[in-house]
């Protein structure tokens, strides 16, 4: 046991993760169209999530400064995932398709592994405030991350239609 918690219901989710990211990594080879509404819903979604948990408990100053941190941080990182990301047009079709490298997802996959490892007190218990704030700054991480990468994505893709 690990904490009160048997080792079974620890790693349980992080198999699932690495069963899901396998078959994942397994499809990146082809390259899928481009689909803009899906990208801007998927930008409106983690907002509105972000937006949710922030009125719902508010960060303290301190977490208002681990989120911008996160922020600057996971906006680097998107970036550097949309530049590895192959940008193409389809000779046949026209579309634009995109490659995903197994990078972005390895990156995705070790934040959730560690959230999870890092992570497994609740809020309000011993340490529940340490779990808060790490909240914050991953919240912070994963709309830097985002965004980044869809509007990097944007931009590449804006020169590959001109082109």
């Amino acid at each position: 046991m690990n904490g009160g918690q048997p080792l079974w219901q620890m790693l349980l989710p992080l198999v699932v993760i690495a069963a899901a990211f396998a078959v994942r990594i397994r499809r990146m080879s082809r390259g899928r169209p481009l689909n803009p509404v899906r990208a801007a819903i998927v930008c409106v979604l983690l907002v509105a999530v972000i937006a949710f948990v922030f009125v719902s408990q508010p960060p303290s100053a301190l977490g208002w400064a681990l989120f911008a941190a996160g922020i600057s941080i996971g906006g680097a990182l998107g970036v550097a995932r949309a530049h590895v990301m192959r940008v193409e047009r389809d000779a046949d079709s026209g579309r634009i398709l995109i490659h995903q490298t197994p990078a972005g997802l390895i990156l995705l996959g070790g934040v959730m592994i560690a959230r999870r490892l890092v992570g497994p007190s609740q809020v309000g218990a011993p340490g529940g405030h340490t779990v808060s704030l790490l909240t914050d700054g991953l919240l912070g991480f994963a709309f830097g991350l985002v965004i980044a990468t869809q509007l990097w994505l944007w931009l590449r893709v804006r020169k590959v239609a001109a082109a």
